[in-house]
């Protein structure tokens, strides 16, 4: 018996079922990241079904686990040679989601109860990316889970302003340890294990690292409190220290 010919899509509908652009099919297309469409025409191409999920998961790779889109797709290359292996990769990465489905912006501010003004302070702080699909932002299940801990932060105390500065400082700070710890993970691994392990050590593996990164910030908090109330103890002392200070302006030498 035959086997049925895999389902071809044009580009458009290719990139809409996938949640990307078309400019960023092409792109991937460039880059060698996805098989080259099947042409029928001089301005006809078709695609075959199986790049939506190769799509959403080199999305999934860039976002969740910063990887450059060169290691992407040394990855994707080595798994092509097991469909089922990739099969397995991508449902693992793309089944990660915390809260399950993704929110319209046009919905975000009545599913997550949070001002869109703010969702927007955020989005431009970077601390939530949602992706364009059919004219509209979409917020994933990370980004909604974002926006939730922001909003009981600022519900316990904290204005959205200071969760922003702290927040910075960490994505700043973790951005550097991410791209470090990618690095070391590509000269360690990549190549010298097989596809399965590659995808078991970018999913599984990394689980528990996440709640070790939680519980070292707990421990350095701890030590780093004293040091922090010793400071607030000599505010009042360093205070008046600056009452002999001149202010901007006033009180010091003028350029000869």
């Amino acid at each position: 018996m035959t086997r049925p010919r895999p389902k071809r899509l044009r580009i458009g509908e290719l990139a809409r079922r996938a949640g990307v652009t078309v400019p960023t099919v092409k792109h991937y297309l460039h880059e060698g990241l996805l098989p080259r469409p099947e042409k029928t025409g001089r301005t006809m191409a078709y695609y075959d079904e199986s790049c939506v999920g190769r799509i959403k998961l080199i999305k999934k790779l860039q976002r969740e686990k910063f990887l450059p889109l060169d290691v992407i797709k040394r990855l994707l290359a080595r798994n092509a040679a097991d469909a089922e292996e990739l099969a397995l990769g991508s449902a693992l990465l793309l089944g990660r989601d915390l809260l399950g489905a993704s929110a319209p912006e046009s919905r975000v501010e009545k599913r997550t109860g949070y001002p869109l003004a703010k969702i927007k302070k955020l989005r431009e702080a970077g601390l939530v990316a949602p992706t364009e699909r059919e004219g509209e932002r979409y917020y994933d299940a990370t980004d909604l889970e974002i926006i939730r801990l922001t909003k009981l932060r600022e519900e316990r105390g904290a204005p959205l302003d200071f969760s922003l500065q702290v927040t910075g400082i960490y994505r700043d700070a973790m951005r550097a340890a991410v791209e470090a710890d990618i690095r070391l993970f590509v000269r360690s691994y990549l190549g010298g294990v097989s596809p399965a392990e590659t995808v078991r050590l970018i999913t599984e593996a990394d689980e528990p690292l996440d709640r070790l990164v939680v519980l070292m910030r707990r421990k350095l908090l701890r030590s780093v409190a004293s040091a922090a109330v010793a400071e607030m103890d000599q505010a009042p002392e360093l205070l008046e220290l600056l009452n002999f200070l001149p202010l901007s302006g006033r009180g010091l030498p003028e350029a000869g």
